[in-house]
């Protein structure tokens, strides 16, 4: 008959911080956005990237932060028994309606990159229309 146990060897027993940290650690940058009286502020965690590797962009009350950070290959340095750091691309994307995007404003200070997203002024105005 065949069976597993929780102890086998071809199955390890999973211990509860190992869980949580595959549950909560994901491929991407974490961010947070805020509303303001004048419209949205965001922040982005962007360690170890520079202006240059980031691209950022507003279209369809879509804006979209990308990443994009590449190693140079030394053939010199082959002496690798592991490497994770060639290539990294992060993208996140979040729906903010309604932004003047020609004022939109973005500064990376330490690793985070800091967004300010202007509301368009509405010329709509409420009228009230009377029936005869």
């Amino acid at each position: 008959m065949f069976s597993l146990s929780p102890l086998s060897s071809t199955m390890r027993p999973m211990r509860l911080s190992d869980w949580m940290d595959d549950f909560f650690t994901s491929d991407t940058f974490k961010l947070d956005v805020k509303k303001t009286d004048e419209g949205y502020h965001l922040d982005a965690e962007l360690p170890g990237f520079t202006k240059d590797d980031i691209k950022l962009s507003y279209e369809k009350d879509v804006l979209t932060i990308e990443a994009i950070q590449s190693t140079e290959k030394n053939e010199s340095d082959d002496h690798y028994v592991h490497q994770e750091r060639r290539f990294t691309n992060l993208k996140r994307s979040v729906v903010l309606p309604d932004i003047d995007d020609a004022n939109i404003k973005a500064k990376l200070t330490n690793g985070v990159l800091s967004v300010e997203l202007p509301v368009a002024k509405s010329t709509e105005s409420n009228i009230l229309i009377e029936v005869e």
